[in-house]
């Protein structure tokens, strides 16, 4: 304040301090500057490194130079740093991103029988890790060579509405009793479904060859999906039939992502 009274637009020059930073910004003032001694050495990390290994000491011509301590933080509990492992260097390109591509509004025409039908594309799965990219068919239904899938999905939607009735207490149209839930093996064969039908051909290679990159680190797995029936399915119960895990462990952060409208 000058004189006691605040500092406003109208006596902002009357106050001294005011002045001395204007002067000293413009470079009309110079601040005194104390001389260096041209003899004395600047601090420096090699003669603190000398004088720890005891080759020479202070005092002889140069300046002591002790380092600032450093706290050392102790690693979280349960952290690889905890458990003395290596801290986890995983960045975002060491991330498993899977895309189910569809086009729900675009259908083809097909012969059946000899009769013409209207059917939509079979839709397309997308895997990206690293620089790595796959492009696979992601067959729903049974036709020729590709049955196996087709049945595949039908015994996973079959349980999928099973757990569902089970959960919400809604009993069977064809037995009249609420369905009981799955035991033990019965959801790794539901899982094992799901993992079959999720990582196909070459989309199950670039998993594994995932796993094996992380050397024991959790896999980072974002699922994206465009066809929404197929997005309604539990993919978080896959269970890895080599590793005996489900993906949604402690061993895969398995995330699901959302597609948002372009304003």
């Amino acid at each position: 304040a000058a004189n006691g009274q605040p500092i406003h637009h109208l006596n902002y020059f009357n106050d001294e301090a005011t002045v001395r930073f204007l002067l000293h910004s413009l470079g009309i003032a110079q601040e005194p500057v104390t001389p260096l001694a041209p003899e004395t050495s600047l601090p420096s990390r090699h003669f603190f490194r000398r004088a720890r290994g005891g080759s020479r000491s202070a005092g002889e011509g140069e300046a002591s130079f002790e380092p600032t301590a450093v706290r050392k933080v102790p690693a979280a509990a349960g952290s690889e740093a905890g458990r003395g492992a290596e801290p986890d260097l995983v960045n975002a390109t060491d991330t498993l991103h899977l895309t189910i591509l569809g086009s729900p509004d675009e259908e083809i025409a097909s012969e059946e029988g000899g009769r013409q039908r209207s059917r939509r594309p079979m839709p397309m799965i997308l895997a990206i890790y690293g620089s790595a990219r796959v492009l696979e068919k992601f067959p729903t239904r049974n036709s020729g060579g590709l049955a196996r899938s087709g049945t595949h999905f039908q015994q996973i939607i079959r349980r999928h509405i099973s757990i569902s009735r089970s959960l919400q207490g809604i009993p069977d149209k064809s037995s009249g009793m609420v369905p009981e839930l799955p035991d033990g093996d019965e959801l790794q064969q539901f899982g094992g479904h799901l993992f079959e039908a999720l990582f196909v051909g070459s989309v199950r290679r670039l998993y594994d060859v995932a796993r094996s990159q992380q050397r024991g680190r959790a896999l980072n797995i974002i699922l994206t999906c465009t066809v929404p029936w197929i997005a309604t399915l539990p993919w978080e119960f896959a269970f890895d039939p080599s590793r005996r895990k489900f993906l949604a462990t402690e061993e895969v952060h398995f995330v699901r992502n959302v597609l948002t409208s372009v304003p």
